[in-house]
């Protein structure tokens, strides 16, 4: 995967009891992110049935990170932060201009194994 291009902020507060929070957002940038290709193993014999490969776009991302803590130092030069946290991440991706290579045999199979000269169906 390419990398994905974030911005956000963070908001962090100390007490002087040793009380400490920090909540940061990040959001991803839209756009191209990487081709996708996925493949099936549909007879469970280890060989690919289906094949498909299309451009990946990142349409939204988003990270959201919380956690609360207390701060124990330990002499001047070590601390110690137990802390509870909670991450959440959305992602949402679509798949364009592409193709996919199928076999022409019903859902449940057995399939005819993939090749790469299979007849591609286009998808723009």
């Amino acid at each position: 995967m390419h990398p994905l291009v974030f911005t956000g902020s963070a908001l962090q507060a100390s007490l002087p009891s040793g009380l400490r929070a920090c909540l940061e957002v990040r959001s991803g940038v839209p756009g191209n992110t990487v081709r996708i290709t996925d493949r099936d193993f549909l007879n469970y014999d280890g060989g690919v049935t289906h094949f498909s490969e299309h451009d990946c776009f990142t349409e939204g991302a988003l990270l959201l990170d919380a956690r609360i803590g207390w701060r124990f130092g330990l002499g001047e030069r070590f601390a110690i932060e137990p802390f509870a946290g909670v991450s959440v991440m959305r992602f949402k991706w679509t798949a364009r201009d592409g193709y996919l290579q199928y076999p022409s045999e019903p859902y449940p199979g057995p399939y005819t194994p993939w090749n790469p000269e299979m007849t591609p169906v286009v998808f723009a």
